[in-house]
Formats: C-alpha cells, structure tokens, sequence
C-alpha cells in the first residue's frame, strides 16, 4: 500500500506531522502550541521517516523544547479563545480590552479607543462552545478588514523594494505558515494571525513573499534579495517565531 502524503509519528510521546513533498532535503519545524512537523522528500516511506524521526530525536525534541510558549503568550491564546469581558487581546502587537455590548444582529467586532467592542446576540454571549465561535469569528473578520485596508501600502512597498509585486493578495487563517506566494501566478497569501502582531511583522513577510516571485526558493538569490529590502530579516523571522501563532 503506498505511503499516504500526510501522517502522523510518535516520538517519545511527542506526535510529529509528517509530509512528503518535492523536495531534497527534509525540514523540521516546531511550533508554541506544542506541534512538530517533518517536511520529507516524496520518495520516503513510514519507515525512512521513522528512521530519520529517531536518528534526529535529540534535536527534534530540542527545537520542541526551544519554542515553548511563554506565560504571556499562553495568556494571549487563551484569551483570545475566549474573548470574554475585560479580557486583554492583542490588535497589531498592543494590548486592547475586550468591551461586550448586546446586539440583535449576528456578533460584530470594532476597534474603538483603545478597546475591542463585541456587539453580541444573547447566542453569542456566556461561555458555551457556540458563544465562543461567534465572538472569535466577529474578531476574525474585523482583523481580515484590518489587514485588507493594509495590502495596497504593502503592495506598492513591494514594488518600489522589488520592482514587483503580486497580481493578487489574500488573507486567510494559516495554520503552518505565515504566508505563501504562488510565483506562478503572482499571488500571495498572508496569515490572519500577523493581525495580531506588530505590523513590523507583517510587512516583513510581505517582503519575504515578494522576493519569491523573483526566487523560488531560499537559496542564495532569496538570502541577498532579504538582505537588500528588509536587513533585520532574520531577526524578525526568529522574534515572530517565538511569539508564534495565537489564533489557531
């Protein structure tokens, strides 16, 4: 039977993702909340993936260790999965107070003097699964707007850094990455999370996206493209890294 493109490892009682793609080498990531991932050329099996897990355990377990969220971060995922009153979330890497007010309509969110104003229907209040739901899709749409209005500033950055920019900009809930570029068809996708981080974050993967329309890959040509447009580059990967993503 061949081997699935997804499936998961257990590594000393750490569950490890694994993905089989066109690619030489294989990439480890580790996440904050806890999840590890091996990206594997599309010719490994279970088996060679198992291998390769526990010849590479220390540092796997190392990189897993190396990303554990910090108090500050974990009470800013759960309060954003929460979104309860007075509760403090972040909104472009600030702290805002989570204000409810009763609404009649489906739940809505907006930014208002330095706060996150919830207009909730009775089903979109108290502390049920579905209340939850409709107060943190209220605040993913407001922070789908916010990042919105942002792309046409971050497009033409692109194009005056790059002499290029994408046909088409996205933003969407990633649960992997911070985004994607489709060189083929000049299209970039950006994570809803950067919504939540400093906007240094966000137009540095911006950046980051663009300079895949010109290379490829991460080879040489995307290193000195960085370096040129964006030279704290990888001090601004590795600080987003650590704070990692809050919404999924």
């Amino acid at each position: 039977m061949p081997t699935p493109r997804q499936f998961t490892l257990e590594l000393d009682g750490l569950s490890v993702s694994v993905t089989r793609r066109r690619r030489q080498g294989v990439v480890i990531r580790a996440y904050p909340d806890g999840r590890v991932t091996l990206s594997v050329p599309t010719w490994f099996t279970k088996a060679k993936a198992r291998e390769f897990a526990i010849e590479h355990r220390a540092k796997i377990l190392s990189q897993a260790k190396r990303v554990e969220r910090s108090p500050k971060e974990q009470a800013y995922r759960e309060a954003l999965a929460r979104l309860g009153e007075l509760d403090k979330v972040p909104v472009w890497g600030r702290d805002v107070t989570v204000l409810h007010q009763d609404a009649k309509s489906r739940a809505s969110a907006k930014l208002e003097r330095g706060s996150l104003v919830l207009s909730l229907p009775p089903d979109a209040q108290g502390s049920s699964e579905a209340a939850r739901t409709a107060r943190r899709m209220a605040l993913e749409r407001l922070l789908k707007r916010e990042m919105e209005a942002r792309i046409p500033q971050l497009s033409a950055a692109c194009e005056a850094a790059l002499g290029t920019t994408a046909e088409r900009w996205f933003v969407r809930a990633m649960t992997s990455r911070w985004g994607s570029c489709r060189w083929e068809t000049k299209r970039i996708t950006l994570n809803l999370d950067l919504a939540t981080h400093d906007p240094r974050y966000l137009e540095n993967v911006a950046l980051h996206e663009a300079c895949h329309l010109l290379a490829h890959d991460h080879g040489a040509r995307f290193k000195a493209l960085m370096d040129r447009v964006s030279p704290s580059w990888r001090e601004l990967d590795r600080a987003l890294r650590e704070e990692g993503m809050r919404l999924r």
